[in-house]
């Protein structure tokens, strides 16, 4: 088996080149302890292709780009390389991937590599854009003084992809050449001297004055729309239709295949019921089994019309543009201006939105959009909220009081992240480089791909933990007591539970019905109402006037302290397993899970006892 690694800039186009070679036949490999990841593929059954983390040159900043620079001067020492195995460290060649219409600055990385004379092949792509901005290269010319293969690709032109594929396969005949292991402080010094960088660039200077026959001329269309789409007027006013797009086809767009979804399990579980087993195993089945599988199952619409729309603004080009629009108030918040689309998208379900942060460029970026995104409040919020406020408010001020919890949840993000880059603090304090890549059609056979990928990397790895934990939380309610006549969930593990934990929840006005009520909504918020209606006696919650005897029930019993401290409660505190399941999955751990839990749960408490005692 012989490995090829593909390298190069972001936005260089290798990772559309890498799904073009592999085709189907690929694999994520997740680092041991970061969000960072490398697809692993094959053009058949003896070449291998990894599509290593985007760096512009040698010397690195961010943890991505350290992991490249280590896999290709082969330190092995870098303990984040286990992951490959002994045949993926020992390349046959590296594949620099380059945009033709950017050639100058993606040189930069080959001549380095040249100079530690390491096997590379340079691959131009984007060459449909570059010729239609009339600009000539002389292949040649140009494999001559690099002294390396040289070959053109396009995505649209399939024949240029199964060429480059040949030429692979041919030259994974040829003899491996040795590659010295460099130690990556030795590297350091190396291309810290005075001479390393302006050497570099010279040589860049004479191979661009010899292969270029004819200059690229300038993107003026990318520069007219740019004029609109970066203006600090008109792009944001763009950016904000952009986002209600987006938001409103999270919300109506995916309610219908939601609905089927939800439908099609509510069937299956009227089929079970109606075998006439025995109750214990009927509940089982019915509420730990099928409810773990579909309260997995019902996000899917959610996170595959979300990655649809990432997946299209990041091959056009209008993704960098976000970040760049957004990134000095982004930054000031200890963000990057991307974090926006997962943020936004935390507003219809936190899980797509942590799931988005991969489309952000850095470890620490991803990590803290990841611990803050919950904070935004979620659909499944509302059914809590619609409940809490109608049993103190008049019916037309519930509507501009809804509105200022939706406010609270965003500022209250912003403040977190503010707090949170002083304690996860950058690689480097220099300001960020953004690149804007050219607009472009978008390559659906991709973005679709990507889709189906997300998708069902969410089933395999965050379902199956939502599925454990749907079922444990089944046991702690339906045992020991349920199966007698006349008891209900306040009898289960979970009322014991809340016997035990009730005095830490007295301070901030919560009962023991409150408390038993509480434990349930760990697994989904929106539980809290039908919880709250079982242990509270009032049948029927979802009907009109179950939910009217329940508002009643609960003004009688509870004073205004309490209903607002249960609502700051649930704006800060970790109530979705899901969400945690989903955090577990894109860190790779139980790390930050286990943060994103505590911090949650102290500043809800925190918080609502101050509520509590204001208002009490």
């Amino acid at each position: 088996m012989n490995t090829f690694a593909l390298i190069g800039a972001p936005n260089s186009g290798k990772s559309t080149l890498f799904n073009l070679l592999t085709n189907k036949n690929q694999k994520i490999a997740n680092y041991p302890g970061v969000t960072v990841e490398s697809s692993i593929g094959n053009i058949n059954e003896e070449v291998k292709v990894i599509d290593l983390p985007g760096l512009y040159g040698l010397k690195t900043k961010g943890l991505d780009e350290k992991i490249t620079r280590d896999y290709i001067i082969k330190d092995h020492s870098n303990p984040l390389l286990v992951k490959f195995s002994k045949e993926e460290l020992n390349y046959h060649s590296l594949i620099i991937v380059a945009d033709a219409t950017k050639l100058a600055k993606s040189l930069y990385l080959c001549i380095e590599l040249k100079r530690l004379k390491i096997p590379t092949i340079l691959v131009l792509s984007r060459t449909d854009l570059s010729e239609k901005r009339n600009q000539k290269i002389d292949l040649k010319v140009l494999q001559k003084h690099l002294d390396i293969p040289v070959y053109e690709t396009s995505r649209l032109n399939d024949d240029s992809i199964e060429k480059l594929k040949k030429n692979i396969l041919n030259l994974a005949t040829t003899e491996r050449k040795s590659v010295q292991s460099i130690n990556s402080s030795k590297l350091s010094h190396l291309i810290n001297v005075d001479n390393w960088s302006k050497d570099t660039f010279d040589e860049i200077d004479k191979v661009l004055k010899l292969a270029i026959q004819e200059k690229i001329k300038p993107d003026t269309l990318s520069e007219k729309i740019d004029a609109t789409l970066t203006h600090p007027i008109f792009g944001p006013i763009f950016l904000l239709l952009i986002m209600y797009c987006i938001f409103q086809t999270l919300f109506e767009f995916s309610g219908p295949f939601q609905d089927i979804i939800s439908n099609s399990f509510d069937a299956f579980s009227a089929g079970v019921v109606s075998l006439g087993l025995p109750p214990m195993l009927e509940s089982f089945i019915v509420d730990g089994i099928i409810a773990g599988i579909g309260g997995s199952v019902i996000f899917v619409p959610q996170i595959a019309f979300l990655f649809l729309f990432i997946g299209i603004m990041e091959e056009t080009g209008y993704l960098s543009r976000v970040a760049y629009l957004l990134d000095t108030f982004m930054m000031k918040m200890g963000l990057p201006g991307k974090a926006v689309i997962p943020l936004i998208s935390s507003h219809a379900c936190a899980i797509p939105g942590i799931m988005s942060t991969r489309s952000l460029n850095n470890e620490r970026d991803r990590i803290i959009t990841t611990l803050v995104a919950p904070l935004t409040q979620c659909s499944a919020r509302l059914p809590v909220y619609v409940l809490l406020l109608a049993c103190f408010l008049p019916l037309a001020s519930q509507g501009p009081a809804l509105l200022l919890l939706y406010i609270i949840g965003i500022v209250s993000s912003f403040l977190v992240a503010f707090v949170m880059k002083f304690i996860l603090k950058a690689d480097n304090k220099q300001a960020h480089l953004i690149e804007l890549p050219n607009y472009q059609l978008p390559n659906m056979k991709m973005v679709l791909k990507s889709v189906i990928d997300q998708s069902w990397s969410f089933l395999k790895n965050a379902g199956t933990v939502i599925v454990a934990l749907t079922i444990a939380l089944w046991f702690l309610t339906y045992f020991p007591t349920r199966t007698a006549p006349n008891t209900g969930i306040e009898h289960s593990y979970a009322g014991k539970l809340a016997d035990v934990v009730m005095p830490v929840f007295e301070p901030l006005g919560f009962d023991h019905k409150l408390t038993v009520a509480l434990i349930p909504s760990f697994a989904a918020r929106e539980v809290m109402v039908s919880t709250l209606a079982t242990v509270m006696a009032v049948d029927d919650p979802e009907s009109e006037a179950g939910l009217s005897n329940l508002k009643e029930t609960l003004s009688e019993q509870y004073g205004l302290g309490v209903f607002l401290a249960l609502i700051v409660w649930f704006i800060f505190a970790p109530q979705c397993i899901s969400t945690f399941a989903v955090i577990k999955r894109e860190t790779h751990g139980y790390k930050w899970p286990i943060i994103a839990f505590a911090y949650s749960l102290v500043l809800a408490y925190v918080l609502a006892f101050i509520v509590k005692i204001s208002f009490s």
